[in-house]
């Protein structure tokens, strides 16, 4: 008496696309442009049995960030792992290399690389009463402006370095030096975060002090 067997042999066919990685150039402490942008390595399993992808990134990964979509792949599926430099790294050129493989032997290598440039950008700003506009620091206060009604104050900031990080102001009744502003605690400053009235028949100086996402760059601005 005989039966027939059915055998199905078991295959893993692992697709791993993966080329050259070059992220540019980035200033200190920016978020990559290759994060979650294209900056991926695809893989998928042809196969008809699982697999299970190993990621080797350079020695220690002190500078790269990985993104794992999947690491184990049923039959027939796909999918990426993405690939990003840190933040707030200092200034340099960064190098290495990534290795994705299979247990079947499936292996590649691709290089990484990226330079971070210094953010030596002042954001800029300016600080705006009904309708009058100031965008520097004064030598010398003079009270030009007189109103008999309760008036808006806007404050507006602008970087083309790492970015905008915070708006603070304080509304003093003396003139500051720019020394003198510096060395303010932090607790004299309130963090602006929409406009704010004055009242009329009043004296106000208004300060304000934008800082960049880097946070060593700052600007002052004066009413």
């Amino acid at each position: 008496y005989t039966e027939p067997i059915n055998v199905t042999a078991k295959q893993q066919d692992v697709i791993i696309a993966l080329d050259p990685f070059d992220f540019g150039k980035q200033e200190e402490g920016y978020p990559s442009a290759g994060e979650n942008q294209g900056q991926y390595i695809t893989i998928s399993n042809n196969g008809n049995v699982t697999a299970d992808i190993d990621i080797t990134l350079p020695d220690g990964n002190d500078y790269f960030v990985l993104e794992k979509d999947k690491v184990t792949l049923a039959p027939g599926t796909g999918g990426k792992i993405y690939i990003r430099p840190k933040q707030g790294l200092p200034a340099g050129t960064y190098t290495g290399t990534v290795r994705v493989g299979a247990a079947t032997g499936a292996m590649q290598e691709g290089s990484l690389k990226f330079t971070v440039t210094p953010d030596i950008t002042l954001p800029t700003g300016s600080i705006t009463v009904s309708g009058d506009k100031w965008s520097g620091i004064l030598n010398q206060v003079t009270f030009g402006k007189f109103f008999n009604k309760t008036q808006k104050v806007s404050l507006s900031a602008s970087d083309s370095g790492s970015g905008v990080g915070s708006i603070y102001y304080i509304i003093a009744d003396r003139s500051y030096t720019l020394e003198e502003l510096n060395a303010l605690p932090n607790g004299k400053w309130n963090l602006y975060e929409k406009e704010f009235n004055i009242d009329p028949d009043r004296r106000y100086i208004i300060y304000a002090k934008i800082t960049d996402n880097r946070l060593h760059n700052t600007h002052m601005s004066l009413y």
